[in-house]
């Protein structure tokens, strides 16, 4: 039987792609104490530097980029339409 993701999965990745809540996400990957069992601690600090870093840097640029770039796509072409008509 395959195994399915949560659509909690996806609200996480999108919420954390605008970076509202990324702080909240850190600290739990870098929770080292409380972890269940004997094994020690759950979190590395390592890997949630390096997740963060590695997911958030791209998609925030990417969204900084992207969404300019629609706006003054559509202001273009209802400037260009409005010059038509005149």
């Amino acid at each position: 039987m395959p195994a399915t993701i949560p659509i909690s999965f996806f609200f996480f990745f999108f919420q954390l792609s605008t970076g509202a809540g990324w702080d909240k996400v850190w600290r739990a990957l870098t929770d080292e104490d409380g972890c269940p069992g004997d094994e020690g601690g759950c979190g590395s600090t390592v890997v949630a530097t390096v997740f963060v870093v590695l997911y958030l840097v791209p998609t925030l640029l990417l969204l900084v980029k992207l969404y300019p770039a629609v706006v003054l796509e559509k202001y273009s072409k209802v400037y260009h339409v409005d010059d038509a008509l005149t």
